[in-house]
Order: structure tokens, then C-alpha cells, then sequence
């Protein structure tokens, strides 16, 4: 009778998600992780807003957007979505 290892191959290890996987959930996060967050979000929406504002006749007809659908987009304040 041959003498057979106990284990040939090393254990089985569940994956763990790595940072590159967009499948992964995401890390828990506390409150002021959130409010990080939502300011640079905020911070992101006043300055598409402002650049929305500046663009002419021409570069609002090439995004399909008209002036008073950009002039609305525009008054909002930084913290409506």
C-alpha cells in the first residue's frame, strides 16, 4: 500500500476583495467620512454649476441643453441635487 500526504495541496482560502474590485461592498464608514464626502460632492456640483453658467449658445446646443434649462441647473444652490 502507498503511503499518500495527508494534504497534497494547501488549504482553500476564500477570496477577499481586494480595493480594485468593483464588486466588493464597500468599507463601512463613519460619519465623518460621509461629510468628507458630501463636501467635495458639494464642492464638485458648485463648480459644474458655475462652469454651466459660462458656457454660450453654441456649447449648450452641442450638450443638448437649452439656456433656460442651464440658467435653472445654475441657481440651484451647492447643496440640492
Amino acid at each position: 500500500m502507498t503511503h499518500l500526504p495527508t494534504r497534497p495541496f494547501p488549504p482553500l482560502r476564500a477570496p477577499q476583495a481586494s480595493a480594485r474590485d468593483p464588486w466588493a461592498p464597500p468599507p463601512p464608514r463613519g460619519a465623518w467620512h460621509r461629510f468628507v464626502a458630501w463636501c467635495r460632492d458639494a464642492a464638485q456640483r458648485r463648480r459644474s454649476r458655475r462652469l454651466l453658467a459660462q458656457l454660450d449658445s453654441r456649447q449648450l446646443h452641442d450638450i443638448g441643453i437649452s439656456r433656460s434649462e442651464a440658467a435653472a441647473e445654475a441657481q440651484k444652490p451647492f447643496w440640492r441635487l
